[in-house]
């Protein structure tokens, strides 16, 4: 049985610049064998079914030599039977044997989120009475009764499965690119289509055949590269941050081995990384110096004070969330940013009303202080721990609370001059351009005056993991933080835990006393409080937890004296005793 050629194609191969010779060949491409090849199916009867000819076969998508058809004699019926028999071969299984024997200790879990059941779970959400769960809930504050109520619809409606223990499961490659559909066009899969008729028609070993093919395949993978080119350049010149749209594209093709963890348990990293800070603030040698009295003799105290964090609106709450990136990624209880989103019609108001509740009391609520971290490879040695940094998701709802916070505390600081002039991280305005230009300028300034100028670099270790929070506390004490507004963020750092996840695995939970959460919304805010009063008049620059210490002058010996004296102020900032805090490396 033969079919005609789609009508267009042929057109669509010279308006793409085809040779004529190769829509030419359009012609002879008719057979049903032919286009079942095209998909991956292969035809596995060759004997007769009825009469003298072939009309019943099985298409498969395994390699012919892998499967037979027997044919079989019906008597009465003037079509034949067909008997098909598979051998799957040992190269295509999906999962590799596991490196190592952790795996069989764990349980390994997903909850999917469906977009049909997403669906019936908003509805839901619409019609309660949130009233009436505030009232017939026994656990005590508004957040505690919200929360309980969505956790467990939410749990109803997106059930945890147990996923096979597959942690090294080969990923396969897809066999058609026509999920790229920011660069994949339908004249491109016609083009495939072509290409891979041409190659099954090689088979028959004719030279002229496969010439064409080879052809045809530059042409073909030409036309990729431009359409691939086209779409990076629309999304690059149509995203509203051009330069960050631009790395996008830059790491996510970027040739970096992907490879499984198998050489420690979810439980062993979590060890480590607990374990690690632990074990570098407790080698630090003591200093006798009291940080308040380092921080007074450096900055100013506020004659202006923060007692409480203004209430939200369910408005401005659905404008906090929606302003999220639509993260998939579960936090401990398989709930995403993405997931909020779509949801946070329904519940703006009752959830301001318990976000309110918590600013009022000054108490975070202790089930939001758990982070599901990820170990994710930085450098070195792939077989080591020390190679992997945490990441760390934090419950959404905790992520909602932290971005009413956030805007308040930064314009505090802000509208009060209490941050340092030579921090540039995480500030609105000011970037590495502005960092760099200071340099720039001292530089230059320095090489007008003849002067020297000495230029020290500081790399601080587990700068965010090795905050103290006793002393970040007292430091947001002396900037003027009172009342509830210090007491929600004593609590929002005080009995955090935080457990490990790999491949749907999870490790125990561990306390985690130091540090602000990596991945938070106020984690890198705080730090800027605790790093702020290093710069010593105007000597020191720094983008976030990167200092650079300047020391400048008309006689290079004592330049490079100032510099040394320097870089001693700034390890003894380091080595402050009771928070023993951030080690220099």
């Amino acid at each position: 049985m033969y079919i005609t050629t789609k009508p267009g194609i042929e057109s669509c191969l010279t308006s793409q610049g085809a040779p004529p010779e190769i829509a030419v060949i359009l012609q002879e491409l008719g057979a049903v064998v032919e286009i079942l090849k095209c998909y991956g199916l292969y035809t596995t009867c060759t004997e007769p079914t009825r009469g003298l000819a072939c009309l019943d076969n099985v298409a498969v998508s395994l390699q012919p030599e892998n499967c037979s058809t027997n044919v079989i004699e019906l008597h009465g019926d003037d079509h034949s039977a067909l008997r098909t028999s598979c051998i799957i071969p040992a190269a295509i299984e999906l999962c590799a044997t596991p490196s190592s024997t952790w795996h069989a200790d764990y349980i390994f879990r997903a909850r999917p989120v469906h977009e049909s059941a997403l669906e019936g779970f908003k509805d839901l959400l619409a019609s309660v009475s949130w009233n009436d769960v505030f009232l017939s809930s026994g656990r005590t504050g508004l957040f505690a009764a919200f929360f309980d109520f969505f956790r467990d619809k939410f749990n109803f409606f997106f059930p945890e499965i147990v996923k096979p223990r597959r942690p090294h499961a080969l990923k396969r490659r897809p066999r058609h690119l026509d999920g790229h559909k920011e660069w994949y066009t339908d004249d491109l899969a016609r083009l495939r289509g072509i290409l891979l008729a041409l190659k099954n028609r090689c088979e028959d070993g004719d030279a002229d055949t496969s010439a064409r093919y080879r052809k045809f395949k530059q042409f073909y993978k030409r036309r990729i590269e431009l359409a691939k080119r086209l779409a990076t350049e629309r999304r690059i010149e149509d995203a509203p941050n051009q330069c960050k749209a631009a790395w996008d594209v830059i790491n996510t093709n970027r040739s970096m081995p992907r490879k499984s963890i198998g050489f420690a348990s979810p439980d062993d990293f979590n060890g480590f990384f607990v374990g690690s800070v632990q074990d570098i603030v407790g080698d630090l040698p003591d200093v006798a110096i009291d940080p308040i009295a380092l921080l007074e003799g450096r900055v100013q105290p506020s004659q202006k004070h923060l007692s409480f964090f203004r209430p939200t609106t369910p408005a401005a709450l659905r404008k906090i969330i929606h302003s999220f990136k639509p993260s998939k990624s579960p936090d401990v209880f398989g709930m995403s940013v993405s997931m909020l989103r779509d949801v946070v019609d329904a519940v703006a108001v009752p959830l301001c009303a318990s976000v309110n509740e918590c600013l009022r009391s000054g108490k975070f609520p202790d089930f939001l202080k758990t982070s599901r971290t990820v170990p994710v490879f930085k450098k070195g040695d792939r077989e080591c721990l020390h190679s992997f940094r945490p990441i760390s998701i934090t419950p959404v709802f905790g992520k909602v609370i932290e971005a009413v916070i956030k805007p308040q505390l930064e314009a505090f600081f802000e509208e009060n001059g209490l941050f340092s002039d030579m921090q540039f991280g995480f500030r609105v305005g000011r970037s590495t351009v502005g960092a760099v230009d200071h340099v720039a300028e001292r530089i230059d300034t320095a090489f007008e005056d003849g002067e020297s100028l000495a230029l020290a670099l500081c790399d601080l270790s587990r700068a965010f993991d090795c905050v103290d929070h006793g002393i970040l506390l007292r430091k947001l004490s002396f900037y003027g933080l009172r009342d509830s507004a210090l007491s929600i963020l004593g609590s929002y750092l005080s009995g955090r835990t935080q457990l490990v996840s790999l491949s749907g695995a999870d490790s125990r939970t561990l306390p985690v006393a130091f540090g602000v959460p990596q991945g938070s919304v106020l984690g890198p805010t705080l730090f800027l409080v605790m790093i702020n009063d290093l710069d010593d008049h105007g000597s020191s620059l720094m983008f976030a937890d990167d200092a650079s210490l300047l020391s400048s002058g008309a006689e290079l010996e004592r330049v490079l004296e100032a510099s040394a004296e320097h870089l001693r102020s700034a390890t003894s900032w380091f080595l402050i005793p009771d928070s023993k805090s951030i080690p220099a490396e």
